[in-house]
């Protein structure tokens, strides 16, 4: 799970440069400290602080050691919403007329949109306690024809920070954990933990993977639950079929025709014969897939995982 800062409420309503380096360092520190991944964009930089002064500028006018932390994580360390971002269907992000579509608080809609846990954390010093309310009503499409509102939650005080992190599940750190926590959560998969320990261990663990793997696993998990004895789906099992099975940016697919011999996989579940599972979800950074049983035989109420691990084909 991640937290996104709102780039809007660095809106040069700041009064002193010391305030703006205290309010980043205080920020900074309590993520460190509650392990919280706070994602910034990288133009936040250029956002005006104080009057028409930018924060690069008061950063740069600051101590070294002061700057040396705050551009080591703002310009260089991140993580970056650009480095990790998702792509939608309609993929524009306003809020209150302002577009927000490369920006935190687009980003978490965005996640908020594809069934992932996020939420938005604003300066309010830095808007002069404009965004000191949550949620933040944030519009798909355009302005004057919204596709869709996702409302998304908005920590503004260190305080709330903390009362947030404490109800959030700690990520996993290491592969193994990883590996116990997928089934954990997830009550309607049966997960493969052989084939996803031989899949996965090979690489050094990888936070994207584990954050990328539970929202798509989210979304079996949640089509596992409209699965009917007849094998139709539910109107909500339907509905994330439309929006997650279908388009240029989907995030599940069928393989190459070409390439099909290739998706075998043992179904430990199964006395270890084989499975076909070309259907896969995709993880960009890397190149991994989730492979699964699709579709699933009538009556049964649960979908098969077969394997997590680097793409398989490289055309």
């Amino acid at each position: 799970m991640s937290l996104y800062f709102n780039d809007l409420s660095i809106n040069g309503k700041f009064t002193t440069s010391e305030s703006v380096i205290s309010s980043l360092l205080t920020l900074y520190a309590a993520s460190k400290a509650l392990s919280l991944r706070l994602v910034v964009f990288k133009d936040l930089l250029l956002r005006s602080a104080i009057g028409d002064s930018d924060l690069h500028s008061i950063i740069v006018m600051g101590g070294s050691s002061q700057r040396g932390l705050l551009l080591g994580w703002l310009a260089k360390s991140g993580p970056f919403g650009e480095d990790d971002q998702l792509h939608v269907d309609d993929d524009l992000w306003w809020y209150e007329q302002i577009e927000v579509t490369d920006q935190g608080l687009g980003e978490t809609a965005r996640r908020l949109f594809c069934g992932e846990t996020a939420a938005a954390f604003s300066s309010s010093e830095g808007c002069a306690g404009a965004f000191d309310k949550t949620p933040l009503d944030v519009l798909q499409g355009l302005p004057d024809e919204p596709v869709s509102t996702v409302s998304a939650r908005n920590i503004w005080s260190i305080d709330d920070l903390a009362d947030f992190a404490r109800g959030l599940r700690k990520e996993p750190t290491d592969w193994q954990s990883f590996i116990l926590e997928c089934a954990d959560r997830h009550d309607l998969l049966r997960i493969d933990a052989e084939n996803f320990s031989s899949g996965i261990t090979k690489h050094p663990f990888n936070g994207n993977v584990v954050r990328r793997s539970f929202a798509l696993l989210d979304v079996l998990n949640r089509i596992a639950k409209g699965l009917q004895e007849d094998g139709s789906l539910s109107a909500a099992a339907m509905n994330l079929i439309n929006d997650h099975f279908q388009g240029d940016k989907a995030w599940f697919s069928d393989e190459d025709p070409d390439d099909k011999d290739v998706f075998y996989f043992d179904d430990n579940y199964g006395g270890g014969k084989k499975i076909y599972c070309s259907w896969h979800g995709k993880i960009k950074t890397p190149q991994f897939r989730l492979h699964f049983q699709w579709p699933v035989p009538a009556g049964q109420k649960y979908i098969k995982v077969l394997y997590l691990g680097e793409k398989l084909t490289k055309k």
